[in-house]
């Protein structure tokens, strides 16, 4: 189904983006 893969990326789109921001902020 094209929504659900649209939805599932956006999903894991929205973790990875998470977890950059929590790992920058840990570096500093």
């Amino acid at each position: 189904d094209k929504t659900f893969k649209f939805g599932l990326r956006s999903y894991l789109v929205n973790i990875f983006l998470f977890a950059r921001g929590h790992y920058h902020r840990k570096l500093r």
